[in-house]
């Protein structure tokens, strides 16, 4: 080789040289293999196919990685760093730390998780950020030590979490409901729900607040909640189904929130406050025990004067605070029995016949209005009220608050039945939403009662034929239709249990009919019936 294509070759080294010191020139590279003791600075625009980190990276500007990133090292973003990885991110050892401004996105999963023969075991890593955002495409699992996310998490994927971390805000971003599995010591600011109207948590919630949508459903495969941190922070103007058991240490209800609970709650520690509506379609238990974590002597339960609860069930306080404030409304089908001496100065509803009203310790309550006789209820002591007014008018007054439907929620999920809009689609038999699937004041749903589910409905010339799955243990079924989708002016005819069809005749042809089905049974309430089935709707020939 010549002299003269010698000095030619050094110099375009050089020149290259010089290129990828230059910030904002975009430099494309394949893989990158930062190793122990090195350190990588990454100025202007960079590219990178493959990245494994086990030394030192400083990001300066902005660094593409087209596929994985594993980091054993340490890696910082500085001020209005960008982190863009296109495939998965694995922290395995060391530390990421993001600066103010700065930004990462993951195209697939973000794991802090080390892989080991094939297993992802615990890490040591840590992941701290208090840049704009970290978002991910896919899941995001942690299994590490104390991590502390200040800034918002943007997941579009499921969320586990084995350790203790704390999150900002959590924005779940699919418009298919995400399943959180969270660890006891976790803890969410606030949970935002950008497209979906439900959560499943595997056991613990921990959010101080919900945001997003008008009605959100939490619920767990076991049907079993947890919680120490559950404040359905007043910043939520909604409500809340709890989809199942609720056993929770602390919560809050503003005066414009319904929290609904469709199971049992159990209410140990404190505090609980209640400005809005409660309901619960199970027993209400407070107690306090040993094990509390903010060790509080007694349970604080209030219910504030614009505060509302009904309970379904039984209710039963065994420990309250003595600076507790009832001084709001409580509707009660089951017994009531203080144990805590409570002082409620509110009212208390009883709708159920031969129920039982105890009030240990010096517990008194300020009104009691009873639906039937007094004869008709049994009192511990006989004399643990002001005022007492049987055969009430007033005793059935409360009404579920009317929230408008969820907006900007693509899911397809069916929520809660009040205040959904049908389909529109122009199939023969299609199954569609109720405007609303209300119940008259005087049904009594019963949650223990499976909802029918309906087979097929069959259009005929001016008849259908609605076939339905057979429920066990109830006394029949009561089958509603009618032309308009919030079911005014429809009419019902009721089956016996052993029944799986109905036909019904002289209907209008060309008309289009909504069904809709449930069953019932009787009991010491008298008929208690299941929630009504999912709604079809039928063109008649």
């Amino acid at each position: 080789m010549s002299g003269k294509m010698i000095k030619k070759l050094l110099l375009c080294l050089s020149m290259l040289f010089i290129l990828c010191l230059l910030p904002g020139i975009n430099v494309k590279a394949a893989d990158k293999i930062v190793k122990k003791g090195e350190t990588w600075k990454v100025d202007g625009v960079q590219e990178v196919d493959n990245l494994t980190v086990e030394g030192t990276v400083e990001i300066n500007g902005k660094l593409t990685v087209k596929k994985d990133f594993i980091s054993r090292g340490n890696v910082a973003l500085n001020y209005n760093a960008v982190l863009d990885i296109n495939g998965n991110l694995r922290l395995e050892e060391g530390k990421m730390n993001t600066g103010l401004n700065s930004q990462v996105s993951v195209g697939k999963d973000f794991r802090i998780q080390k892989l080991v023969s094939g297993k992802y075991v615990t890490s040591s890593a840590e992941y701290t950020t208090f840049g704009s955002g970290t978002t991910i495409a896919g899941n995001l699992v942690v299994d590490s030590p104390i991590q502390q996310f200040f800034a918002n998490f943007h997941v579009n994927g499921n969320i586990k979490v084995k350790k203790e971390i704390i999150f900002g805000d959590l924005y779940l971003t699919s418009p298919t409901t995400q399943t959180l599995d969270l660890d006891e010591e976790t803890r969410i600011h606030t949970i935002h729900l950008e497209k979906c109207n439900k959560i499943i948590f595997t056991k613990y919630i921990n959010a101080t607040g919900l945001l997003g949508q008008k009605t959100v459903t939490l619920s767990s495969p076991g049907k079993k909640l947890y919680s120490s941190m559950f404040g359905i922070a007043k910043a939520y103007d909604g409500k809340t189904i709890i989809d199942g058991d609720l056993t929770t240490s602390q919560f809050e209800i503003g005066d414009k929130e319904t929290l609904i609970v469709n199971g049992n709650l159990t209410i140990d520690d404190s505090p609980a406050m209640i400005y809005g509506d409660l309901i619960v379609n199970g027993d209400l238990l407070i107690y306090h025990t040993s094990k509390s974590r903010y060790n509080h002597p007694h349970t604080i339960f209030s219910v504030y004067k614009s505060g509302r609860v009904v309970v379904k069930g039984n209710y039963t306080c065994n420990d309250i605070a003595g600076n507790s404030e009832n001084k709001g409304e409580m509707y009660l089908y089951g017994d009531y029995t203080d144990n805590a001496g409570t002082k409620w100065e509110g009212t208390l509803n009883f709708l159920s016949k031969g129920r039982t009203i105890t009030a240990k310790n010096g517990g008194h309550i300020y009104r009691i209005r009873l639906k039937y006789a007094k004869s008709d209820y049994t009192f511990n002591p006989d004399n643990c009220w002001d005022y007492l007014e049987a055969n009430s008018k007033d005793v059935d007054g409360f009404k579920e608050r009317d929230y408008p439907t969820d907006s900007g929620s693509s899911s397809g999920e069916t929520g809660p039945s009040t205040g959904e809009t049908a389909s529109t689609e122009n199939t023969p038999s299609s199954t569609v939403t109720a405007t609303s699937s209300t119940e008259t004041e005087e049904d009594k749903i019963d949650n223990s009662i499976k909802a029918v589910k309906i087979s097929k409905v069959k259009a005929e010339k001016k008849k259908f034929t609605v076939t339905f799955k057979k429920v066990s243990k109830i006394k029949g079924y009561e089958v509603q239709y009618g032309t308009s989708k919030d079911f005014k002016s429809a009419k019902k005819k009721t089956v016996g249990a052993k029944k799986t069809s109905l036909t019904v005749k002289k209907l209008k042809s060309k008309k289009t009919y909504y069904i809709r089905i449930r069953s019932y049974k009787n009991s010491d309430q008298g008929k208690v019936y299941s929630k009504w089935s999912r709604v079809k709707r039928v063109k008649i020939k």
